[in-house]
C-alpha cells in the first residue's frame, strides 16, 4: 500500500514543466517580503474564516500552536518556490506530501472526536477545504501581493500558479479538482476575499 502510494504521487503529470517553474520562483523571491506579508496578513485569515478553523481549534492548531502553524505554513511557501523545490528529492515536494499525511492523521482523529460536529460543519479537512486553501494560497495570494505593489509578468504568474497546482496535487487534491493554473482568479471587488473560477485564459 505504501509503495503504491508513492508510486502514484511520484508520477509527474503532463502539465507540469519543471523548466517552466524558474519564472515563478524568480518572481516570488524577487518579491518575497511582499508575498510573505500578503500571506500572513491577508490570505491565512481568509482560510481561518471558514469552518476548517473549528476543526483546527479542536486539535489546538489555532489556539494552542498558532506560531508553530504559521512557521510551518511559511516554510512550505518558501520551499516550494526554491529552484527545483518541487523536485522529488527537495523540501517543497516533501513538505507538500507531509501536509497530506498530517491531514490524514488529523481526519482520523476528528472522525472519533465527540467535539467534531460533522452534521453541522461537514466533513473535516475535505477536498473542498484543501481546494479552497490551494486556491487561496495561489490566486488570492497573487491578488493581495499586487495590492502591495508586486507586479509579475504573465510568464511568472502562470509559473507561480503551476507550482501551486502541483503542490496541491501532492497535498491530496484529486486531478479533477485541480483547476488549470490560468483558471483561478481572485475577486476584484474591494474587500473581497473569495475566489472565482474562470474557464477563460488570461490575455497573454
Amino acid at each position: 500500500m505504501v509503495r503504491d502510494f508513492f508510486a502514484e504521487i511520484e508520477r509527474v503529470p503532463d502539465w507540469f514543466e519543471p523548466a517552466a517553474t524558474r519564472a515563478g520562483c524568480a518572481g516570488f523571491h524577487a518579491n518575497s517580503e511582499m508575498f510573505i506579508g500578503a500571506f500572513v496578513g491577508a490570505v491565512r485569515s481568509a482560510g481561518l474564516a471558514t469552518l476548517i478553523s473549528k476543526f483546527f481549534a479542536i486539535i489546538g492548531r489555532v489556539l494552542d500552536q498558532p506560531v508553530r502553524r504559521l512557521q510551518q505554513n511559511n516554510a512550505h511557501l518558501l520551499k516550494i518556490f526554491l529552484p527545483q523545490g518541487m523536485a522529488r528529492e527537495n523540501d517543497g515536494w516533501k513538505l507538500s506530501v507531509r501536509i497530506r499525511l498530517i491531514h490524514a492523521s488529523v481526519l482520523a482523529f476528528l472522525n472519533h472526536s465527540d467535539e467534531s460536529d460533522q452534521a453541522a460543519w461537514g466533513v473535516p479537512l475535505s477536498a473542498a477545504h484543501i481546494g479552497f486553501a490551494t486556491a487561496a494560497f495561489s490566486g488570492l495570494l497573487l491578488t493581495r501581493a499586487r495590492q502591495l505593489g508586486v507586479h509579475l509578468s504573465p510568464a511568472e504568474t502562470q509559473s507561480f500558479m503551476m507550482i501551486w497546482r502541483y503542490s496541491g496535487q501532492h497535498m491530496g487534491l484529486e486531478p479533477e479538482l485541480l483547476a488549470p493554473f490560468w483558471w483561478v482568479r481572485a475577486s476584484r471587488r474591494p474587500g473581497a476575499s473569495w475566489l472565482t473560477i474562470s474557464a477563460e485564459s488570461p490575455a497573454r
